[in-house]
């Protein structure tokens, strides 16, 4: 299993995505920022809310199929920003590679 963790200002909200792969070399630039993943393979992995301080952790299964192995995912979140944009700002993009 694996755990992602987000966090941000108390109240706010977090769309996670995710693709298949690494991210793009040259991501697409957007009204939130960097958009890392690829644009036409990207799908929605779920919503949270966000909070100051300990950051909420997002727990997802991989599953024990060997078909996995050696596969690699990316996430990036779009999540609220006090800072960045008015509203929100994507987070940079963490990628990872399932192992036998």
């Amino acid at each position: 299993s694996a755990d992602l963790a987000l966090w941000g200002p108390s109240g706010g909200r977090a769309i996670l995505y995710f693709s298949r792969g690494e991210p793009m070399a040259t991501p697409n630039v957007t009204f939130f920022g960097d958009f890392d993943l690829n644009p036409t393979a990207f799908r929605n992995f779920g919503r949270s809310l966000v909070a100051q301080g300990p950051p909420v952790h997002r727990p997802f299964a991989i599953p024990n199929d060997p078909a996995f192995a050696g596969m690699t995912f990316s996430f990036q979140a779009l999540t609220s920003s006090t800072v960045a944009n008015p509203i929100a700002a994507y987070t940079n993009p963490i990628t990872f590679t399932v192992l036998p």
